[in-house]
């Protein structure tokens, strides 16, 4: 029953995005939609507040977060979902990682954490916009499929099954009001709702060449 309301959720979804972009979705957005959809389940069990498929804007730059959660004790998590099947290998410094199919098919992607970091900047940018200041920004890539398998990883890059246990970690004394200004930014700017700013976002990120999708 979870798994058939998931489904429809994402479908949902899915179909929301081809009346916005008039366009199908790809294989792979297909499946990073559902790996997102997975995300929002464990936080959701964890009550806290998160954004998710945020787009945020500065000057001609864009960037899009899939999750952005904002803890009470004045620390922001940003996620970077990844559902990718096989054997997942990288370091921190590397430009592309690897990926080993079931079937040894080789492939490889942008580094997540590099991509994060670019997310991050943004933030950075937009926090200084705001006068945000004392909070602690942390990077997680999250790999949701069941059968990734990560091997030789640098930390902060963990399995959908360790992000419960993850953000329970990070979650530390309960200040709500130190965290108030932060959220108010993040609903002000996200553009995420924006037809013309979505596909503005999407044809950028074509063009960029470490935005290309590796084939499953």
């Amino acid at each position: 029953m979870l798994i058939l309301l998931i489904v429809l959720i994402v479908i949902s979804i899915i179909a929301l995005r081809i009346k916005v972009e008039k366009r199908k979705p790809s294989f792979a957005e297909i499946k990073g939609l559902m790996g997102e959809q997975k995300v929002n389940d464990v936080l959701k069990q964890h009550n806290l507040i998160y954004f998710h498929d945020t787009l945020l804007k500065q000057g001609s730059v864009s960037s899009q977060f899939d999750h952005i959660i904002v803890f009470p004790n004045k620390t922001v998590v940003v996620i970077e979902t990844k559902d990718r099947n096989g054997l997942i290998t990288g370091g921190a410094n590397d430009e592309k990682w690897l990926q080993v199919a079931g079937n040894q098919s080789r492939y490889y992607f942008y580094n997540p954490i590099k991509q994060n970091i670019g997310h991050i900047n943004m933030l950075y940018k937009k926090m200084d916009e705001y006068r945000l200041y004392g909070y602690r920004i942390l990077s997680l890539v999250v790999f949701t499929s069941d059968k990734s398998i990560l091997k030789d990883v640098p930390s902060g890059v963990i399995h959908l099954n360790d992000l419960s246990r993850t953000l329970s970690n990070i979650n530390g004394k309960s200040f709500f009001n130190r965290s108030k200004k932060f959220v108010h930014m993040l609903k002000r700017e996200d553009f995420s709702r924006s037809k013309k700013e979505v596909r503005r976002h999407k044809e950028f990120a074509k063009r960029a060449p470490h935005h290309k999708k590796a084939t499953y």
